[in-house]
């Protein structure tokens, strides 16, 4: 390369990178402007979860199924972009730029990414073709609503006009005799210029040509990646290395003797790992697929919701004067949050470590500092308020009908039998605290009720957004269970385990919590419990807030398989699960746009005609009931609690 070649070959890239590192600035001061620090604890862990989902591209091998080869050719083309931009940084910027080639090509490291670069870059553009096809000729669902067919098939374009500049250089490179050797593809082409009868002059002006065509698109393309909603490939990484290692719809605490206001209204009120999530979105749609609001008509897409926040958070970069308006938070309308049922699907599904339920919260937080509620949210605020629970009964009955004492501080039980709100209130659900209590009595253990001295955990107005009322709930109920001498907590309502197990803990709540299905498995595990053996097949739902939240998936079904060999799965299963849709206070939200998530749950159960579903929590068995009222009213299949078919096969 010539002295003047050399000159604009770095006038050229040093104009690229100041053009795309004053976006990229913009973008990183965007995200500074969020609330808090990413985080930079648990560093093994961290590097661990860049090198599988990033290197490895673990997300993509575990999404990838017969009917839906994505993640395969996402990995074709992250991997063919790589030794690509190896390529770049080495024999060309390096060996080009700084006139090393000479020093750098006859390296065993360049034949080998040579080698590399030979293999990876045909499968590069199979990978784009792949997917500019699957745009514009199948649109999936999950890629909508506005497909950028167009845009990716010129993307696609330049990829492949780039993939065709790498081998024009390098072909022409051994046929000019200027490397000794070269991969076996690379090779065959430069057959073709012989065949072509090309002078060494015409060969070396094509070279120089092809050359600099190729160094302008490498430029552009990364130009294009600052500018453009293909950015993901450089901020993903991030997003994963700072991701948040919280289970699944763990809400940061209030400290109200600091903050004035609490939730976001902007974008900027948001945590800065939360506003990371929308430069790192790869538009993928997995989430939106999993999400069980925007698979029954809700006018949620966790996706979408991400995008959103976004877009409004550099709209308001741009004009610090954007006016938030009233119900929309960052721009997002509320009847959209208040489509969330928390069920975290969206988290498990996301490649990327984004968490829109993380913001979803946030928001919800707003519209109730705001006093903007649902009319069946506000009716629950005010009885959880009023009564201590969503029933609105008083609270005082809580104690009645139930075959165990009420707990004395003096003396010692195994455990506190925590009732919750549903089955100390509900009739249908009463009959699984009965069935858990004769369980206990069977099995010897001693166990105690709290009686008039429980009050609701806080669960449902903590999601709904209510922080303040969840804080008063569970300040008394870790004061009153600190009075009580026992070894465990007990509850078979995965939101009641969830909030004792995770959300009191940062307000001085470290009590074991065991849920039943636990126990249940442990206590037919050591014949405390004597069973006779099931007729009729089973179906078993993975509740939401004990699976995905808590990573409860094997109890359950040790203790239904221990005396019941009919047990199967439903197609959406374990961490893939279908919520019920009562959780984040849907079990009283009174407005349901769009079809309800239990009737679509009861149709995917029906297609396996069980005789009976079983589940593990309350919330799931009220709604599979109503469901099958409304689908099947005269198909004999049983809802029940797995500690009423545990119950029913007492000897």
């Amino acid at each position: 390369m010539m002295e003047f070649e050399r000159v604009v070959f770095w006038l050229l890239l040093f104009t690229a990178l100041g053009v795309s590192g004053r976006r990229l600035a913009f973008y990183v001061r965007s995200v500074r402007k969020g609330k808090g620090r990413l985080p930079r604890n648990q560093l093994p862990r961290r590097m661990k979860a860049v090198t599988n989902h990033v290197i490895g591209q673990q997300p993509n091998l575990n999404a990838a199924t017969t009917g839906d080869l994505a993640g395969p050719g996402h990995i074709l083309i992250f991997w063919g972009a790589v030794v690509l931009a190896l390529y770049f940084m080495f024999p060309i910027l390096l060996g080009e730029g700084f006139g090393l080639s000479d020093s750098i090509r006859p390296t065993s490291a360049a034949r080998l990414l040579l080698t590399l670069a030979d293999i990876s870059s045909p499968l590069l553009v199979i990978g784009m073709m792949g997917a500019a096809l699957r745009r514009s000729v199948l649109k999936p669902e999950r890629l909508g609503p506005e497909f950028d067919a167009g845009l990716f098939w010129g993307l696609t374009l330049s990829v492949v006009l780039l993939v065709g500049c790498y081998f024009g250089v390098e072909s022409l490179r051994l046929f000019l005799g200027l490397n000794e050797t070269a991969p076996i593809l690379t090779r065959f082409l430069a057959k073709g210029w012989t065949a072509l009868s090309l002078t060494k002059a015409q060969a070396a002006f094509l070279y120089q040509a092809v050359f600099w065509a190729q160094y302008l698109l490498i430029l552009m393309l990364f130009v294009y990646g600052t500018y453009s909603s293909h950015r993901h490939p450089l901020f993903s990484p991030f997003n994963i290395f700072f991701q948040s290692f919280s289970p699944p719809g763990e809400i940061p605490w209030i400290d109200f003797a600091e903050e004035e206001r609490f939730g976001a209204s902007r974008p900027q009120e948001l945590d800065r790992n939360l506003l990371l999530d929308g430069f790192a979105c790869t538009h993928c749609g997995r989430c939106q697929d999993a999400c069980p609001a925007h698979a029954t008509e809700k006018p949620l897409s966790p996706k979408t919701l991400v995008l959103d926040i976004n877009r409004c958070l550099l709209a308001s970069e741009h004009n610090a004067a954007l006016a938030v308006q009233p119900g929309q938070p960052a721009g997002i309308e509320m009847e959209t949050l208040l489509s969330c049922t928390t069920c975290g699907a969206c988290i498990e599904a996301c490649p990327v470590a984004n968490r829109p339920l993380d913001s979803v919260i946030a928001l919800r937080r707003h519209l109730v500092y705001e006093g903007l509620f649902e009319p069946g949210h506000a009716t629950t605020l005010r009885r959880i308020s009023q009564d201590a629970n969503p029933w609105g009964v008083r609270w005082h009955r809580r104690a009645e009908h139930f075959d165990l004492p009420v707990a004395d501080p003096n003396e010692h039980y195994d455990c506190i039998y925590w009732l919750g709100c549903t089955a100390a209130f509900d009739d249908r659900a009463r009959r699984i605290a009965d069935a858990m209590a004769a369980i206990l009595n069977s099995a010897g253990v001693r166990a105690a009720i709290l009686g008039p001295s429980e009050k609701c955990c806080g669960d449902a107005a903590r999601r709904i957004g209510d922080e303040g009322l969840f804080q008063k709930l569970s300040m008394e109920n870790i004061n009153t269970l600190n009075g009580y001498d026992f070894d465990f907590l007990l509850t078979h309502c995965p939101h009641c385990f969830n909030s004792l197990t995770n959300d009191y803990r940062p307000l001085g709540g470290s009590f074991r919590v065991v849920h039943h299905s636990d126990l249940l498995s442990d206590l037919i595990r050591s014949k405390r419990l004597d069973l006779h053996s099931a007729r009729g097949s089973f179906l078993y739902h993975d509740p939401c807030y004990l699976g995905r939240y808590n990573g409860v998936y094997d109890a359950p079904r040790e203790a239904l398989k221990s005396f019941c060999s009919n047990v199967s799965e439903f197609e959406r299963s374990q961490a893939n699960s279908f919520c019920c849709g009562a959780g984040g206070g849907h079990m009283w939200k009174t407005t349901e746009t769009g079809r309800r998530m239990s009737v679509a749950r009861v149709e995917q159960a029906l297609q396996t005609d069980p005789d009976h579903i079983a589940s593990a929590c309350p919330y799931c068995l009220l709604m599979f009931e109503e469901a099958i009222q409304t689908l099947a009213p005269e198909k004999p299949v049983m809802v029940s609690d797995i500690a009423e078919v545990v119950q029913m096969h007492l000897k």
